[in-house]
């Protein structure tokens, strides 16, 4: 089993409330995960995820996990 980070998608979300350009160096610097953490999830499933992250990330985007992570079949 596979997380898919819906990354994308609560980015796009949030660039929309915000009416501006939100870029993955803002998220890591306002979150302190690392931009390379950020990629990785932005672009592939993962098999393994880190819950304090998807915590932070979840709470940075104002959304619940299922809107956050997607479980897929490898």
């Amino acid at each position: 089993m596979l997380f898919k980070v819906k990354l994308q998608e609560q980015i796009e979300k949030k660039q929309m409330k915000l009416q501006k350009f939100v870029s993955l160096r803002q998220i890591s610097r306002e979150t302190g995960i690392s931009r390379p953490t950020l990629d990785r999830w932005l672009h592939t499933a993962q098999k393994q995820i880190d819950a304090r992250k998807v915590a932070i990330l979840c709470n940075y985007f104002e959304c619940d996990i299922r809107d956050f992570l997607e479980f897929v079949q490898e």
